[in-house]
């Protein structure tokens, strides 16, 4: 890192917490050297990304696999796999209580029911 780069400004724009685990784990003596772990921590992270794509990849073909294996071919068209949990927000929206019919009333009119 440049010993001559004021760091001053960009350090206060990065959490506390965050900083005290960089100066805890890797004791700088200088600004510059707290910002420079703080990239490099980003360089490493950024790096491991790829990895974690080719995983993800990797564990959904394998269950796409076994899955074909063990259900078929048109697994996504059996109505046993396809069958979703009812929207209970929605469902209770759309039930007929007492609260909805008293919200439809009009101004000045009664309801017998």
């Amino acid at each position: 890192m440049p010993q001559n780069a004021n760091y001053a400004p960009i350090l206060p724009l990065i959490t506390t917490p965050r900083l005290n685990h960089f100066i805890t784990t890797f004791r700088p003596i200088q600004d510059c050297e707290i910002y420079g772990v703080y990239i490099w921590t980003q360089h490493a992270a950024s790096s491991i990304y790829p990895l974690l794509q080719n995983l993800e990849i990797t564990l959904r073909n394998s269950i796409d696999r076994e899955a074909t294996r063990r259900f078929g071919q048109e697994m996504v068209g059996q109505p046993g796999l396809t069958v979703s949990k009812p929207n209970t927000k929605h469902d209770f929206l759309q039930q007929n209580n007492p609260s909805h019919r008293q919200a439809e009333f009009r101004l000045g009119f009664r309801s017998s029911a």
